[in-house]
């Protein structure tokens, strides 16, 4: 016999494909007439069939993967303080996502403005790099990006020579990292603002 919560998660895998299966055929019907039209993660039968397996299925894998793609879409559509909560939530749990969610935190409060939340965040994931899945040249990228948007919000001279520090780091350090050449770029662009 199948134990009630592997039947839970059966369920919610399949209502999961069943899903990605509608956001497919929109989609499709709706390429027919616009060569051009990408995938939607905001479609409403998408979300709405997301919400069921989060709602309904609340325990299970399906449903975290179901709530981290409705989250996404949020941040997407610009829905910055409906994604933000659900995000934290994320963040301060253990687990797959938690490590992911805090990234994107970062990246959400950056954009939000919040950015003493962003630096706090992005300097916790830097401390936390042995339990990361993100490379560190890549949360130094993330850590200068926010000093660099701080520093074209604020002009505060302090955010230019952290952003600029975090840039240099990876181009001396971090040579054949994949963020190598943005950040050599970056660092151009960041130089010439004051030029």
């Amino acid at each position: 016999a199948v134990s009630y919560f592997k039947q839970q998660g059966l369920t919610a895998s399949y209502l999961l494909q069943d899903a990605f299966q509608t956001r497919d055929n929109v989609v499709k019907e709706k390429k027919k007439t616009d060569k051009y039209y990408e995938s939607q993660d905001n479609e409403p039968a998408f979300i709405e069939a997301l919400d069921v397996v989060r709602t309904r299925y609340s325990r299970t894998a399906s449903a975290k993967l179901a709530e981290w793609i409705e989250i996404e879409g949020l941040i997407k559509d610009w829905k910055y303080k409906e994604a933000l909560p659900r995000l934290e939530k994320f963040a301060r749990a253990d687990g797959d996502y938690a490590l992911m969610a805090r990234f994107k935190l970062a990246q959400l409060y950056a954009a939000m403005g919040r950015f003493d939340d962003a630096v706090a965040m992005s300097d916790k994931l830097f401390q936390d790099e042995e339990q990361s899945l993100f490379p560190k040249p890549l949360l130094l990228m993330e850590k200068a990006r926010i000093h660099a948007l701080r520093y074209k919000a604020d002009k505060d001279e302090k955010e230019k020579q952290a952003a600029i520090a975090a840039y240099t780091r990876i181009i001396n350090q971090y040579p054949n990292s994949s963020v190598h050449a943005s950040a050599s770029d970056s660092l151009d662009k960041l130089r010439g603002l004051s030029e």
